[in-house]
């Protein structure tokens, strides 16, 4: 039964991991423990244009890119073969073939994938680590051990260093094969032509594990969304049935 996702009706995706212990996703607390990127806040003025229905609209086709290519990608991880791409949004396409040319290069031996990390251990009478998530890929590049996530967007978040490091936070209290480099790569949407040009390099980013950037993000997170003693009480956001009957006879009397 535990740990379940739980989305907020007030803020982010929640794991439940024991009765009424509740975790943010490490997405969540990273959106509500730092601050908007600059860069992210410019272009959501310039692509809203006074028009945040035409914004969401955009944000919601850029989400959809950003997941079938993630769902593609664990496809291949498998040994899956990919079909079916004539009907897809280029930014899918241009996105997998940036993932075939790093994964053809790098050649990595895969240890996990989209592997759902948390921690129940508990250091004076609290979480250790009181939040949780998934990253999509452990490997072995040469000698070392990496976790990579892989990005779609424009632009790589800032904050992406402190994403990594909740993960590593995550995978090394669980594991005994520990991480040795942190890395993103960039399945570019908007890269131009068929990925030929594109060196391999330029995709795979690497970041440097920090953990006062994980301490940090998620005190941040606890103040703004956590209860005076700091525990967190997500209320569960509504959800709506598709299709509706009535669960009792009908009954009907002359006129």
């Amino acid at each position: 039964m535990y740990p379940r996702i739980m989305k907020s009706a007030t803020y982010g995706r929640w794991i439940e991991i024991a009765e009424g212990t509740f975790v943010p996703s490490v997405t969540t607390m990273i959106s509500g423990g730092t601050p908007m990127s600059p860069w992210l806040l410019e272009y959501i003025i310039k692509q809203s244009k006074g028009d945040y229905d035409k914004y969401k609209t955009q944000k919601s086709e850029a989400m959809l890119i950003g997941t079938r290519i993630h769902q593609y990608i664990e496809e291949l991880l498998k040994g899956e073969k990919v079909i079916n791409l004539e009907d897809e949004l280029d930014g899918v396409k241009k996105g997998l073939l940036c993932f075939k040319k790093w994964f053809e290069e790098y050649k990595p031996e895969i240890i996990a994938v989209e592997e759902f990390l948390y921690c129940d251990e508990l250091k004076d009478g609290a979480l250790r680590f009181p939040f949780a998530g998934t990253p999509d890929l452990i490997c072995k590049i040469g000698k070392e051990v990496y976790l990579v996530d892989f990005k779609s967007s424009n632009q790589l978040d800032p904050n992406m260093g402190t994403q990594l490091s909740c993960y590593k936070t995550l995978w090394d209290v669980n594991h005994d094969v520990k991480i040795d480099k942190l890395a993103v790569v960039w399945c570019r949407k908007n890269f131009m032509g068929n990925g030929s040009r594109v060196a391999p390099k330029s995709l795979f980013k690497e970041y440097n594990y920090d953990p006062k950037d994980v301490y940090s993000c998620y005190y941040q997170f606890k103040k703004f969304h956590g209860t005076a003693d700091g525990v967190f009480n997500p209320k569960p956001k509504v959800e709506y049935p598709d299709e509706l009957t009535l669960d009792v006879d009908i009954k009907w009397v002359k006129k």
